[in-house]
């Protein structure tokens, strides 16, 4: 299909998106203060998209897979909601490993969907994309969240977290995710300044790089394979600094604090070692 015809076909972007600075960075300011407050780190990501958005969605609409779901009007959501399917998958496949990371966490794919529409900044903006295959597009990207952290070794911990983030600016090109993860480095050289912050970082950016561009990639077909395939297939290097520092926290002192604001430091157990990290492949793809 020539471009001429995706522009026929799936609605496409119009005008420019600015970048706000000055929205994000109160964004950031009341995110310091209450660092569980998800919502912030949306409104900062949509402070400083830009058009990395839009890019992105038109790379989007040039894949086969692309141009599927925009026709079907699929959601994901939809489909990782229940995950009673996923239990009866034999261990180790992706829709099992996902069934054992949500239900470790506590999370739904609902709570992240809810998170995101309380962190929408421009309202108008978000009716006017309502029902539109920006919105499909839109919606995928953030309800595969979760699956990015079990398929490239990233836990939940506030590290992991950071990580995936620099994963994701790599793949995404998104300023305000890259916002996030420059301020999540520095504030973990403030508060653990022995921490390899930019060493975690650039390996989350790098892995990033290598990976195939997971928006436009079949998820809903990979569920049932062996997570070690998906890995591979995928291009997901295994994290090996970051599962070097998790090896070192758990083998090292007794606390350790990395959240921003923090009155005393975080305990090692109830960083990592009850914490979910994704399991580790068979052979490491290096």
């Amino acid at each position: 299909m020539t471009s001429n015809n995706q522009e026929q076909e799936f609605d496409m972007p119009t005008g420019k998106n600015k970048i706000l600075w000055g929205e994000a960075w109160r964004a950031y300011k009341r995110l310091i203060k209450d660092i569980d407050n998800t919502a912030e780190v949306f409104v900062i990501i949509r402070s400083l998209t830009g058009e990395s958005f839009n890019r992105s969605y038109r790379k989007f609409v040039k894949t086969a897979h692309g141009q599927k779901i925009l026709r079907d009007k699929r959601r994901i959501i939809d489909f990782l909601s229940d995950r009673t399917p996923f239990k009866t998958l034999p261990a180790g496949t992706l829709g099992h490993t996902y069934d054992a990371f949500m239900t470790h966490e506590g999370l739904s794919a609902e709570g992240l969907a809810q998170a995101s529409e309380d962190g929408t900044l421009d309202k108008d903006r978000a009716m006017a994309f309502k029902g539109t295959d920006l919105e499909t597009y839109g919606d995928w990207v953030r309800d595969t969240h979760d699956l990015y952290h079990v398929t490239t070794g990233y836990g939940r911990d506030e590290v992991g977290e950071l990580c995936l983030l620099s994963f994701t600016f790599a793949q995404s090109g998104n300023w305000g995710i890259g916002f996030i993860v420059l301020m999540g480095a520095l504030q973990m050289k403030r508060v653990a300044p022995s921490a390899p912050a930019f060493g975690l970082i650039w390996e989350g950016f790098r892995n990033g790089r290598r990976a195939k561009w997971l928006p436009a990639q079949d998820w809903e077909a990979k569920l049932d394979q062996p997570l070690d395939d998906v890995r591979r297939d995928f291009g997901i290097h295994w994290p090996q600094k970051y599962h070097a520092v998790i090896k070192a926290i758990r083998a090292g002192a007794d606390t350790v604090n990395l959240r921003a604001g923090s009155q005393s430091s975080v305990e090692k157990d109830k960083v990592m070692d009850e914490a979910f990290v994704p399991i580790a492949p068979d052979l490491a793809v290096i």
